[in-house]
C-alpha cells in the first residue's frame, strides 16, 4: 500500500511541475525552489519529490547542476530521440509509427525545401548525393561501416529539412531517424543492407535532380516513396527476426 502511495504522490509533483511549464510559470532556464521549500509548498516530503526530479531528469526536462540547483531545460533533440528509442525497444509497432509519420512530415519538407532552396544549398544536395554513391561503392568493398552509410544517408535528409527553415521539424525529424536506423540495422545481413542501401541511393538522386527540376509534387511524392521503402525495409528486417528467433526454438 505504502508503495502505491509513494508513487501516486510522486506523479502529481511530475504533474505539477509540467503544469507549472506548460502555463509558463517555469521557462526554460529557470531555476526551481530548493529541495526544503519546495517539498513545503506542496506539502509532500522529500523522497517523493526527489523521485519526480530524477524522473524528469530522466526525460530531459529538468537538469540537476551540483551546487546550483535543478533548473528548467531547453527543447534537446537527443532527449526525444532517446525516448522514441526507448519507445521502439518496448514496442515493435513504435518504429511502424514512427515512419509512419515521418513519412508525411518529411515529404512536406522536402517540397517546402524546393521553393526555398538556393544555388547553393542545391551544390551542396549534389556533394551529398555524390558522397552518399560513393560510400556506397565503399561499403560493398567493406571499406566503411553501415554506421558511417547510416550517417551520410542522415546528412542528406538533414540538409533538405535545414533548408526549409522549419527549425523544430528538422529537429524532429532528425532524432526520429536514430530509432529508425537502429531497427534497420539489428541483426541485419550486409545483403539486405546493401539493398536498402542501393535504394536509398536511387531514391537520393531522384529527389535532387526533382529539387533542381522545381518539381515540388514529384519530390513530395519521392520522398513519400522512400520513407516508405524504408518502412518495408524495417518490417521486413522485423519479419526475418522473428522467423530466426521461432526457428532456433524449435
Amino acid at each position: 500500500m505504502g508503495i502505491i502511495k509513494k508513487q501516486s504522490v510522486s506523479q502529481q509533483i511530475i504533474e505539477y511541475i509540467l503544469g507549472q511549464i506548460e502555463e509558463g510559470k517555469l521557462r526554460p532556464g529557470d531555476r526551481l525552489m530548493s529541495e526544503r521549500e519546495f517539498a513545503e509548498l506542496l506539502g509532500v516530503s522529500r523522497v517523493p519529490l526527489r523521485e519526480a526530479i530524477s524522473a524528469l531528469s530522466a526525460l530531459g526536462i529538468v537538469e540537476s547542476r551540483q551546487g546550483e540547483g535543478t533548473f528548467v531545460n531547453k527543447f534537446n533533440p537527443g532527449t526525444v530521440g532517446r525516448i522514441l528509442y526507448i519507445y521502439t525497444i518496448l514496442d515493435d509497432i513504435s518504429a511502424r509509427e514512427i515512419l509512419q509519420t515521418r513519412c508525411f512530415l518529411e515529404s512536406a519538407v522536402a517540397r517546402i525545401a524546393v521553393v526555398r532552396c538556393t544555388l547553393e544549398e542545391l551544390e551542396k544536395l549534389r556533394e551529398l548525393v555524390e558522397d552518399f554513391e560513393g560510400k556506397y561503392h565503399m561499403f560493398q568493398k567493406g571499406d566503411v561501416t553501415e554506421e558511417d552509410m547510416f550517417a551520410c544517408d542522415n546528412l542528406f535528409h538533414d540538409k533538405i529539412a535545414s533548408i526549409s527553415g522549419n527549425r523544430f521539424l528538422m529537429e524532429f525529424l532528425k532524432a526520429v531517424r536514430k530509432p529508425v536506423n537502429v531497427k534497420l540495422s539489428e541483426t541485419n545481413s550486409k545483403e539486405h543492407l546493401l539493398e536498402a542501401f542501393e535504394h536509398s541511393m536511387e531514391f537520393h538522386r531522384k529527389i535532387y535532380e526533382a529539387i533542381v527540376q522545381k518539381d515540388e509534387d514529384q519530390v513530395y511524392k519521392l520522398m513519400f516513396a522512400h520513407v516508405t521503402d524504408i518502412a518495408e525495409a524495417v518490417e521486413n528486417n522485423r519479419r526475418r527476426n522473428r522467423n530466426a528467433d521461432g526457428a532456433n526454438a524449435s
